[in-house]
């Protein structure tokens, strides 16, 4: 063979392993298939500025900004993401109690659907933390699915579909970037309530990857992207990565859609 044609032969193994290479790499969230590939899509407040503090994220359209609520433990915690207001004010969602051994109702610890909202908006490029929320209403408590703050942030608006709610909505989200992913809201069987944000289907029918905002301890860390696998009906988690999530019930789904660029 002559050294010609060994150049093109070679040229050609290599541009084969680079289209295959290529077409293994998710190209958006919704095209994920691991753990690893959704994780990648999910901007975690990891990287610390020269204080040691956490740096800040800013939104990325297609991309997810994790908004971590468990100040005490997790390392991806940022608490200005939770400021409405100055430090230590009715606005400052970090805030637990208030005057002698008042306890605010709510707070960022039990805050999840507001940080999933939030994480909701981000994949959209809409940059609305939880703070921001409070900041832009004027108050610390809001009612969710956060109908006003959708409203007065303008360009958007809550997705509903009177049947197959949830079927219709991933089908939008994967074919349509301008739909969201789906924000569940749901109840554990010991009657907590909780939200995660469903990002990408897992390879086993009815599976999905999820970003949780509490997160889950394992091996002395932080676990935010799991997976869960619905009965067929999305009404119940029948399996999941973490067995607290087993035998929940589905309360709600909500997407949102930019009307406007």
């Amino acid at each position: 063979m002559s050294i010609g044609r060994i150049c093109l032969t070679v040229l050609a193994l290599v541009l084969a392993m680079l289209a295959s290479a290529m077409a293994e790499t998710p190209q958006s969230l919704p095209q994920c298939a691991t753990k690893e590939d959704v994780e990648a899509w999910v901007d975690f407040g990891l990287e610390e500025e020269d204080d040691g503090i956490p740096s800040e994220k800013a939104v990325e359209a297609g991309r997810v900004r994790h908004i971590a609520q468990d100040m005490a433990e997790d390392p991806t915690f940022i608490g200005w993401y939770w400021l409405g207001g100055e430090e230590g004010s009715k606005l400052d969602l970090t805030q637990r109690t208030y005057g002698v051994g008042q306890q605010y109702r709510y707070y960022c610890g039990n805050m999840c659907t507001r940080a999933v909202y939030s994480m909701a908006l981000s994949y959209l490029g809409v940059d609305c933390t939880p703070g921001d929320m409070s900041a832009l209403m004027g108050v610390r408590d809001l009612a969710e699915p956060y109908d006003m703050v959708t409203e007065a942030l303008g360009g958007l608006e809550r997705v509903t579909f009177s049947q197959f709610i949830f079927d219709q909505m991933y089908a939008q989200y994967e074919q349509d970037s301008s739909y969201s992913p789906v924000y569940m809201y749901f109840r554990k069987d010991t009657g907590a309530a909780h939200a995660l944000l469903i990002v990408a289907r897992t390879e086993k029918e009815n599976g999905f990857w999820v970003v949780d905002p509490a997160g889950n301890s394992k091996d002395g860390g932080k676990v935010h992207v799991f997976a869960i696998r619905f009965n067929p009906v999305k009404k119940k988690i029948i399996a999941s990565t973490f067995e607290k999530y087993v035998n929940s019930t589905v309360v709600c789904f909500c997407q949102w859609r930019l009307t406007e660029p």
